[in-house]
């Protein structure tokens, strides 16, 4: 993994504290990027965390205006959750380099291990020239054909290599790693 994503949504099953995220982020340290991923948090928690951390980017998933990315200088990733075709619609609006492409489900904020149409519901040129991340429903199944298809900037995996909420499975991560890279 080039990025390991910690998620500090407390309603999240995948939820760590700072103080655990601290450790796992200076045992990746030189080996990969440590994201911080929120969701509807205060500019104020998102900068504590991020300075105690030592976070080298952030993922916003929640209901985040582009004013609000605004406020932080650390690169970021906003999710757009994809309800209809017009969803893809607000990329324009986030003033980013990167737009993450999620499957909607009422009420929650990723992880739902739910696809969604990619090919129904992604015009391309609406990203305006933004870098494109995949994430909803993504296993070592279905990601080379996403990856063939629409050659983002990167895929996001979380519920599929799981073996419970929140538990990873080291044999699910390789063969989904495995995936991407036979895709490239």
């Amino acid at each position: 993994a080039d990025i390991i994503g910690l998620n500090f949504y407390p309603n999240s099953p995948r939820y760590v504290s700072a103080t655990n995220a601290g450790k796992i982020a200076d045992a990746c340290r030189g080996r990969c990027l440590v994201a911080g991923v929120f969701v509807n948090d205060t500019v104020e928690r998102v900068r504590m965390i991020s300075a105690e951390v030592g976070l080298d980017m952030l993922q916003f998933s929640g209901d985040e205006m582009p004013s609000y990315l605004r406020e932080f200088s650390l690169p970021a990733i906003k999710v757009l959750h994809m309800r209809d075709k017009k969803s893809i619609l607000a990329a324009k609006d986030y003033d980013i380099r990167t737009i993450m492409v999620d499957s909607a489900v009422d009420g929650l904020y990723g992880g739902t291990g739910k696809a969604f149409d990619h090919h129904g519901l992604i015009d391309m040129k609406a990203l305006g020239g933004k870098q494109l991340a995949f994430s909803g429903g993504l296993d070592a199944r279905n990601v080379r054909g996403i990856i063939k298809a629409f050659r983002p900037f990167m895929v996001d995996v979380c519920s599929s290599v799981e073996v419970c909420a929140g538990v990873k499975s080291a044999v699910r991560m390789r063969a989904f790693v495995k995936s991407v890279r036979s895709a490239l």
